[in-house]
């Protein structure tokens, strides 16, 4: 349990630093979102009357616009800003120019991000080969790999990719250098990702499992697969940033059921046994992928394990008591003296707010709608929260104690 706190508090860093999935389908009308706002401040942000478990998160909302993007009907009730209704007039706009050969290198890049996201791959590769010739525009290098390895073309796939990494630039308009680090991360792990497609293709099995970006991790505990648990010596081959680099994939493959497989995984070993079991109950009934045995293994793992947690934090009634207890129960500061990594916590939920403007749970007391001002309140102590923190404290020291007795007991 210990390695599975420990992963959960590096995983949960790694989101906050990580931006919205542009790595591998890049477009110039799209710049990249950085850093990605912390998931529990957007979903605040999204819906804030709704319960921290039926919050969406901001991962899941733009999963689920990209995946509707393909479709060519849209509902009548589409907000003109939309992202469907974007990128189609962003697509009517890119094929008048190119009716009248008049494409820049950059609108072709941006016409081909679009064609992939519609799923109109081999418009794609039309579309961005001749901008690819030039061997330093890294975006339509990228952009052809995926449009290749969507199309089935694995094969050439691999060889855009490697020319995208080779022409991989010091700086770019825009971007931060740390920006330009993390891409550049996620498109190594996408060359690993097209290396082991392209031998499976080979060799081929008929079987699905998991892809191997992390050699070697079967994602089970010490006594087989476990709910929120991963053995040490695997989470010991797990980077740190493991669950933003998949998320960026996902999102750039968001039709890809292995990967989402790979996500669902990655959030259960960090100790995300609800968000994980509803991943697995989403590949099984809505995208059909319930026919691969060690998948339906682990989903049948973690399904009375979501219902107890379920039911647990729904016995605490109020959104906000739930997110004192999640909040309680995550190990945070660690590797650092616990005060530090205390005021760094609160520093970055700060930074946070200011930035995405998030709106409290609770409006002060006297405040009217849409008020902007109104009088400080004296600070008075919240009982009820200070019983909540409590409770959770008292149970962590229970299952510490419980983990020394099972270690003493292991010694002899």
């Amino acid at each position: 349990m210990c390695g599975a706190w420990r992963m959960a508090a590096a995983l949960l860093l790694g989101m906050l630093s990580a931006g919205a999935a542009r790595a591998g389908v890049y477009s110039a009308d799209d710049q990249p979102e950085w850093p990605m706002p912390s998931p529990y401040l957007e979903a605040i942000r999204i819906d804030p009357a709704a319960p921290p478990l039926l919050r969406p998160s901001p991962f899941q909302v733009l999963l689920g616009e990209l995946r509707t993007l393909p479709l060519e009907r849209l509902d009548g009730a589409t907000s003109p800003d939309a992202r469907p209704v974007r990128f189609r007039r962003r697509v009517a706009a890119g094929e008048a120019r190119a009716r009248d050969g008049l494409l820049t290198d950059e609108e072709r890049v941006s016409l081909g991000a679009a064609y992939i996201r519609l799923m109109k791959y081999e418009q794609a590769v039309q579309i961005l080969t001749p901008a690819a010739r030039d061997r330093k525009n890294f975006m339509a290098l990228a952009n052809l790999a995926t449009a290749s390895h969507l199309a089935g073309r694995l094969d050439r796939a691999l060889s855009y990719q490697r020319q995208a990494l080779d022409a991989w630039p010091e700086q770019v308009p825009g971007w931060s250098g740390t920006q330009l680090v993390w891409y550049r991360r996620v498109e190594k792990y996408y060359l690993t990702l097209l290396q082991a497609r392209y031998q499976e293709s080979l060799r081929p099995t008929g079987k699905e499992g998991l892809d191997p970006l992390f050699p070697g991790v079967r994602f089970s505990g010490r006594d087989g697969y476990q709910a929120g648990e991963i053995a040490p010596e695997q989470l010991a081959e797990v980077p740190a940033d493991a669950l933003a680099v998949v998320e960026h994939l996902v999102l750039w493959l968001p039709q890809d059921n292995r990967l989402y497989w790979l996500f669902a995984e990655l959030l259960n070993a960090s100790g995300r046994v609800i968000e994980a079991a509803d991943v697995m109950d989403e590949l099984s009934f809505a995208r059909a992928f319930g026919t691969v045995p060690e998948f339906q293994q682990h989903r049948r793992v973690l399904l009375p394990a979501r219902e107890v947690r379920k039911t647990f934090l729904a016995k605490l009634g109020r959104p906000e008591d739930q997110e004192l207890l999640l909040g309680a129960f995550l190990p945070r500061g660690f590797g650092l003296p616990p005060l530090a990594g205390e005021a760094g916590w609160v520093a970055v939920i700060h930074q946070a707010e200011r930035a995405y403007a998030v709106p409290p749970l609770v409006a002060p007391a006297g405040a009217a709608a849409g008020d902007g001002g109104g009088t400080a309140t004296p600070w008075m102590p919240q009982w009820r929260q200070i019983g909540v923190g409590f409770a959770a404290g008292v149970l962590i020291a229970l299952l510490a104690v419980q983990q020394v007795r099972q270690a003493r007991r292991r010694r002899r």
